[in-house]
């Protein structure tokens, strides 16, 4: 009996030893997984700004379109004039591209980060077993006083 009484001493010290460490990677698993839905949220206003910057460019483009049409219904255009629209909507449509490629690219990063927040909260979880399962041992010898 003397013996298991020791055993028991040792094996609530050590419980004891160890109990801080794991809050403390519990706290910190915690605070990654905080700013990786952080940025997750930031990557995906991004997202948003760059989809609303498309749209709008699409407008500007028709409006452009539907203007250029308006003003020279049933009349000759000069060659310039012509030229002028032209680049007018070539840069129209060259902005729309660039957006549409940036909202493809945070649309991976959306995805990446998305797999890093659940890499965090898979460790936060594993973390919270291991300070619920030393929780969970420190009660036992306890019990059985």
């Amino acid at each position: 009996m003397p013996h298991n009484t020791e055993r028991d001493a040792e094996l609530q010290t050590v419980l004891n030893l160890l109990m801080p460490i794991r809050r403390q990677r519990l706290s910190r698993s915690e605070r990654q997984q905080r700013q990786e839905e952080q940025q997750l949220i930031r990557i995906a206003e991004q997202q948003r700004r760059h989809q609303q910057q498309v749209e709008a460019l699409r407008q500007a483009s028709q409006t452009q379109r539907d203007q250029f049409a308006r003003d020279t219904q049933g009349q000759c255009q000069t060659l310039e004039n012509l030229k002028k629209n032209l680049a007018a909507e070539q840069r129209l449509l060259g902005e729309i591209a660039t957006e549409t490629q940036q909202v493809q690219a945070t649309q991976q990063q959306h995805r990446d980060q998305q797999r890093q927040v659940d890499h965090a909260r898979d460790a936060t979880r594993q973390c919270q077993k291991a300070v619920e399962k030393l929780e969970y041992l420190l009660t036992l010898p306890q019990e059985h006083v």
